[in-house]
């Protein structure tokens, strides 16, 4: 009875082995994947100051990198392009927009 346990169990093994990685849920294949993986962007927090120049601060969580480019808003030409890092500390808005008063845009690129 031993013996005959014994050979089931050597002859189950042995199939096991011989069956192809498909039937053992193989790791080969071809995922396919449409549509977007968002994640929140970096907080800017405006620093207007009257003692200095108005300066924007980034705020990220994680590591992020990107581009903030300073539009004129009136004439949509761009003024300044500052790039950026989690590591940032703070981005000093154009000198234009402080002396006249004149309302920029900012556009945020992320990488």
């Amino acid at each position: 009875m031993k013996h005959r346990l014994i050979a089931a169990s050597l002859a189950l093994t042995a199939s096991l082995l011989a069956s192809p990685p498909s039937i053992a849920g193989g790791s080969s294949g071809t995922i396919s994947f449409s549509g977007t993986i968002v994640e929140p962007p970096c907080p800017f927090e405006l620093d207007s100051a009257n003692h200095g120049p108005a300066r924007l601060h980034p705020a990220c969580p994680r590591p992020a990198a990107g581009s903030v480019e300073f539009v004129n808003a009136d004439t949509r030409q761009a003024i300044k392009t500052v790039h950026f890092t989690q590591l940032s500390r703070s981005i000093e808005l154009p000198a234009q927009s402080r002396n006249n008063a004149m309302p920029i845009i900012a556009v945020i690129t992320y990488e």
